[in-house]
């Protein structure tokens, strides 16, 4: 519909880490045909949110344990896992390619 419309931009806090800045966490490997691996080592409650390039969320899921993530279903290409820990603004993100 056509017309004027008006939004209020809301800022949200959080804090994009430094891969290595958020300590017992890892992803690998970031070039894959199947499954990645998420390292959590020091146990932290971790939400895992995986995008494609589009911006669809193909895998959203609360990790609290060291954990693998099946791939197969989703097609070749690019995508980024970002993993929100809970409890802090802390936000990591790997690149991720399916081959």
């Amino acid at each position: 519909a056509r017309g004027i419309y008006t939004f209020d931009l809301i800022q949200l806090e959080t804090n994009t880490a430094d891969n290595n800045q958020v300590t017992g966490l890892d992803v690998y490997p970031t070039i894959t045909n199947g499954d990645i691996y998420i390292e959590n080592n020091d146990n932290k409650t971790l939400q895992l949110l995986i995008v494609d390039t589009q911006g669809r969320v193909r895998i959203k899921k609360k990790i609290r344990n060291s954990t693998i993530i099946n791939l197969d279903t989703m097609d070749n290409g690019v995508y980024i896992c970002t993993l929100f820990v809970e409890g802090s603004k802390a936000v990591v993100n790997y690149k991720i390619v399916k081959i």
